[in-house]
């Protein structure tokens, strides 16, 4: 999603005035055992600008049920090398349950842990979508405690909860591919943002028309 990336690579060795960080080492694993996809991660950073070098790790586990769905689980941590009470730590589960008729389901659930925040260490988001060659419409709702940390993640604001609508058409016309249109996209999509407390915080509606061309290239309106 837009409003939280879980996991952002580009974390690891940047600074958070965007400075270089730099990187003493680290492993990287991928694989499959046991009937699960496996990937991980782990880096160090030496001190740098005063502060000290940090130990990167991401586990991320996944394993494919029924017939196009699965499930899976995250383990992602930053741990300051030889500072005990500099820490962050987040742990998460997901699936993924694709249904007949080109519908799916999809959420996570994930919490962190950092000596900052004792409460509100949490987001979630959970979504059902449609993709058809011709109709798609996807819609769910997410929130952000307002402790939820992620040192491995990106996201814009803690303490929200949003609500989104994505919906549209796409014709395909015969009588237009004379002007070299292939497809006809027009759509709606639709963003609402509360506080914890249900009080409205932003909102954003967008509606346009985006014609393909067989080029390969588009213009939206």
């Amino acid at each position: 999603d837009e409003d939280l990336l879980l996991f952002f690579s580009r974390r690891i060795g940047i600074g958070d005035d965007g400075s270089q960080v730099p990187i003493k080492g680290g492993a990287r694993l991928t694989g499959q055992a046991a009937g699960l996809v496996l990937g991980g991660i782990w880096m160090r950073t030496d001190p740098f600008g005063g502060a000290p070098g940090n130990d990167y790790g991401v586990l991320r586990v996944r394993k494919n049920v029924l017939r196009g769905s699965d499930i899976g689980a995250i383990v992602m941590m930053r741990d300051a090398v030889d500072d005990e009470s500099s820490y962050n730590r987040v742990f998460g589960a997901d699936t993924y349950i694709r249904f007949p008729g080109e519908i799916d389901w999809s959420t996570y659930y994930v919490v962190s842990e950092s000596p900052a925040f004792d409460d509100g260490q949490y987001a979630w988001r959970t979504s059902i979508n449609r993709e058809g060659n011709f109709h798609h419409i996807k819609f769910g709702a997410m929130e952000l405690g307002d402790g939820f940390t992620n040192d491995l993640g990106f996201f814009k604001r803690t303490g929200v909860r949003k609500y989104f609508l994505d919906w549209g058409v796409r014709p395909r016309p015969e009588s237009w591919r004379r002007f070299g249109v292939r497809e006809i996209h027009p759509h709606v999509t639709w963003n609402w943002y509360d506080d914890l407390a249900g009080d409205i915080v932003a909102k954003r509606l967008h509606s346009g028309v985006t014609f393909f061309f067989e080029s390969g290239g588009n213009v939206q309106l």
